[in-house]
């Protein structure tokens, strides 16, 4: 490996252990954040109305009073899930530069069909790898929403793949560079 190869590489890794570990410190540190939920406020009780005007204007209005239930904080779970969401992101990044190191070499090409039409334009391909990270991340979040066991899965194998896809990537540009 070239050196600049292994600088992206250690420097996505970096990345991905800090944001990791950020995210983890984030679960903990939000104990108050409220949950509107059909339980999060208690209305006071009916009041009998009177048609009397009251004897101390001042009493005639008397706002309601609300208890908020605080969410309970997230569990070493969830926040270890989202750190594996966020390592998802940060390796769909490392992908998305080292597949534009890689093009700039000769004999390189991207190797997914679907993402070869979209290479050609800088822009596109970077609105169209932001779109689907951005889908993996919340499409990937409501799966675990819903079945804790299979989001699990789906995001550890979508970040083996991603990161074999990197070092592939990694690979080549190695490999480009050693033959010029």
């Amino acid at each position: 490996m070239t050196n600049t190869a292994k600088n992206i590489l250690i420097t996505a890794l970096i990345l991905t252990l800090a944001v990791s570990v950020g995210a983890a410190d984030i679960g903990k540190a939000s104990l108050t954040v409220l949950s509107i939920e059909d339980s999060a406020f208690t209305a006071p009780a009916p009041q009998k109305v009177s048609f009397q005007p009251p004897a101390n204007r001042q009493a005639a209005f008397t706002p309601p009073s609300f208890s908020i239930n605080p969410r309970i904080r997230p569990s070493f779970g969830d926040s270890a899930f989202t750190a594996s969401l966020i390592s998802l992101a940060a390796l769909n990044v490392a992908d998305y530069f080292s597949t534009k190191q890689a093009l700039k070499l000769p004999g390189l090409s991207e190797g997914n069909p679907l993402m070869a039409p979209f290479v050609k334009n800088e822009l596109l391909f970077t609105g169209v790898k932001l779109g689907i990270t951005a889908l993996d991340y919340f499409l990937i979040r409501k799966i675990y929403k819903k079945n804790k066991v299979l989001g699990w899965v789906i995001s550890t194998a979508a970040n083996v793949a991603m990161g074999y896809i990197v070092s592939n990537n990694m690979r080549l540009i190695d490999q480009a560079r050693a033959r010029i």
